[in-house]
């Protein structure tokens, strides 16, 4: 169920994120040849469930609810999903909450969150948000140069975070395991706001 004070569920949910997966999966082992097993009735039973959210994903978030780590899932969820014309569309009112989702002094104790949002932007495609992620990054490794622990504030620790934070930023630093392939094609998933409105 969704969290009240977070308002309406973005589509970071766990159907969207398992389908890009299970189509990533699918469309990997058809090129290397592997057809012994299908996931097809997986793909098309999350598929069911992920249309419930394409509608949310047509709305344009409410800037106080941005959340940085769901708008950095949203962001690595958007390079598989299509029809392009959608897809841009979205993605183009995302970026507009670059500001607030990778606010870097919001991260307090859990900088895995905003380096969620900084992954994001990395695979954005959108030179303003790209850029300000890659500054995030580079702030932050220089901070890492002069000490260790500048990531790492006495809650993190304390909560048992040291772990996720740093894999998360390990993450920012070469995001390409993130980024669609080449190979990999763009999921049928938005239905178009004409489509939406019959």
């Amino acid at each position: 169920s969704p969290i009240v004070s977070l308002g309406r569920p973005r589509p970071s949910s766990d159907a969207v994120s398992a389908y890009v997966v299970y189509n990533v999966i699918e469309q990997t082992a058809k090129k290397l040849g592997y057809t012994k097993h299908s996931l097809e009735k997986e793909i098309e039973a999350l598929r069911q469930v992920a249309l419930q959210y394409s509608h949310a994903q047509l709305q344009i978030p409410n800037p106080l609810l941005v959340d940085p780590l769901g708008w950095g899932l949203n962001m690595w969820e958007l390079q598989w999903l299509g029809p392009l014309e959608d897809k841009e569309h979205v993605k183009h009112r995302f970026c507009s909450f670059k500001d607030r989702a990778m606010d870097v002094s919001q991260a307090g104790g859990l900088p895995f969150r905003l380096y969620g949002a900084v992954l994001g932007g990395l695979l954005s495609e959108d030179k303003p948000t790209f850029k300000m992620a890659k500054s995030i990054v580079n702030d932050i490794e220089s901070k890492l140069n002069t000490d260790s622990n500048a990531d790492q504030g006495a809650i993190s620790k304390v909560h048992g975070l040291f772990s996720i934070n740093r894999v998360m930023f390990c993450s920012t630093i070469d995001p390409w395991a993130f980024s669609r392939q080449p190979h990999e094609e763009l999921l049928d998933f938005f239905v178009s706001p004409i489509e939406s409105k019959s």
